[in-house]
């Protein structure tokens, strides 16, 4: 009797510890559940994402296509129309604060004029204008999420003064970065030549030359200046200096202008060796959610 009545206390002594540890358990589940639930006061974010976002575009210039060894692509088409379309409506659903495209700062004015015309009736008086990337893509995002003026964020003309830097190196270096920079360029517009060959449409490209290969190619590309020239030969190193102030100045207006802004969700439409530095930049700041096209759409 003794050992079966041992037997029970044993038994319940299990089940108490047993009901003693869910106890302390349950409680522990629920907070681990809530802590990885959406937190609806946030605008539906989890907690600890990023609450800022910036989608980098990088693209070859519309109006580029046709020249530079670049094959005609017609962007006005209708397969062109229906792929900048869904671009559109899917930046559209990021609800974007601002979009920021390569246009001069000193300039603004004249973008909100052209801006403002197109927001009125759809046209500018400019048929090359009405092909490029502003109006195609910065301009419709633009009118889908009801923005009212297209940001100009860019600081003068590009800084890769090539002509110049080649006229300082010795003749093997020179001729080493001659076929450097040949190779690259090639490179690049044999990609964009056999999309645009196998009728692939401007959002393949606009994807293919937004990818992660093709940004880390474009940064590889302009540092490979570093070793080119003899010891004491630093054009290299000044070429990339302006390169990185550029890009540092304009992510830093862009932090200030959009400080008071809740929660930005910003758009930068640029060339894309630009994006692949911006990106860096980004990254290292260090407070923003990065997205791309691919992300998006």
């Amino acid at each position: 009797m003794r050992a079966a009545e041992n037997r029970c206390k044993t038994v319940s002594c299990h089940e108490e510890e047993k009901m003693l540890n869910l106890k302390f358990t349950i409680p522990i589940f629920l907070i681990l559940i809530f802590a990885c639930s959406f937190d609806k006061s946030n605008g539906g974010k989890i907690k600890g994402e990023k609450e800022k976002s910036v989608l980098l575009i990088g693209v070859t210039h519309f109006n580029q296509f046709g020249t530079y060894g670049l094959k005609p692509l017609d962007i006005l088409n209708e397969e062109n129309q229906v792929a900048l379309k869904k671009i559109g409506k899917s930046v559209k659903k990021i609800n974007p604060s601002k979009i920021y495209v390569e246009w001069e700062q000193d300039f603004q004015q004249q973008l909100d004029s052209i801006y403002h015309q197109y927001l009125k009736n759809g046209d500018v008086n400019n048929a090359d204008f009405f092909k490029s990337e502003f109006y195609q893509l910065a301009f419709r995002i633009g009118k889908l999420a009801e923005i009212k003026s297209i940001s100009a964020i860019d600081r003068g003309k590009s800084l890769f003064p090539i002509d110049s830097i080649l006229m300082t190196l010795d003749s093997i270096s020179k001729e080493e970065l001659n076929a450097e920079i040949s190779k690259y360029q090639t490179e690049i517009t044999n990609k964009i030549n056999n999309q645009i060959e196998n009728g692939e449409n401007i959002l393949s490209i606009l994807t293919e030359i937004n990818s992660e290969e093709s940004r880390k190619k474009d940064l590889n590309s302009s540092h490979s200046l570093l070793k080119y020239g003899s010891i004491g030969n630093e054009i290299g190193i000044k070429t990339l200096t302006n390169w990185h102030e550029k890009h540092l100045a304009i992510w830093s207006r862009i932090q200030k202008e959009t400080k008071d802004i809740p929660n930005p969700n910003i758009v930068i439409i640029f060339g894309m060796s630009h994006i692949a530095i911006l990106e860096k930049i980004i990254e290292m700041d260090g407070e923003w959610k990065i997205e791309n096209l691919e992300t998006i759409i």
